[in-house]
């Protein structure tokens, strides 16, 4: 039987946490492991904890008022789960299904990640 290598492993992982988004259009999840290959945070794409969800909107149409789409207030997977990681990141890896955006990627390079995988 074959075995699942790390990498792998932990990319199915964040595959698996992008469901939890309750996003229409984008489901992004992000997993971050040690170099032990212990699991640290997961995150995925959605709005801060504790807001009533019903008084926001998923929409995304550009030509709308920044406030009046979904990018105003959703957290990415990425900032979720270094938000939520309570060790060190450093020489960490980090795992998400969709590019990092420069937002993130400067999130990443901060914590001293190690690996971005995508």
């Amino acid at each position: 039987m074959n075995r699942l290598d790390w990498n792998t492993y932990f990319m199915l992982q964040a595959v698996i946490v992008s469901l939890k988004s309750k996003d229409p259009s984008t489901k992004v999840g992000c997993y971050i492991a040690d170099e032990d290959n212990h699991p640290i945070s997961t995150g995925y794409n959605g709005f801060p904890a504790k807001l009533d969800e019903s008084q926001f909107t998923w929409a995304k149409d550009k030509s709308q008022p920044y406030h009046k789409t979904k990018y105003a207030y959703v957290h990415h997977a990425e900032e979720n789960a270094i938000l939520h990681a309570r060790d060190s990141l450093k020489g960490a890896r980090l795992y998400v299904t969709l590019f990092p955006c420069n937002a993130c990627a400067k999130m990443i390079i901060t914590k001293k990640l190690k690996k971005c995988t995508i």
